[in-house]
């Protein structure tokens, strides 16, 4: 049986403060699904994170704002 998770995820806004290492994100562009992962590291200032590598997908530094991009947590 899988545990169901208690939160839905939800699109991160501006004001929200950079994903914590460990958090799991989903980049979507243009609605859709682009990317998910972990997030491996936070720059210091916050301005970006990266994802870390999974299977065939290298590892991948998003910036923030990701003008093309919306960030769910």
């Amino acid at each position: 049986m899988r545990a169901v998770q208690s939160s839905s995820p939800r699109r991160m806004l501006p004001s929200d403060p950079c994903p914590r290492t460990g958090d799991s994100v989903e980049l979507r562009r243009w609605g859709f699904a682009a990317r998910r992962g972990v997030v491996e590291d936070v720059m210091p200032d916050s301005s970006g994170f990266w994802l870390a590598a999974d299977g065939v997908e290298h590892r991948m530094f998003v910036s923030i704002p990701d003008e093309e991009s919306q960030i769910w947590i």
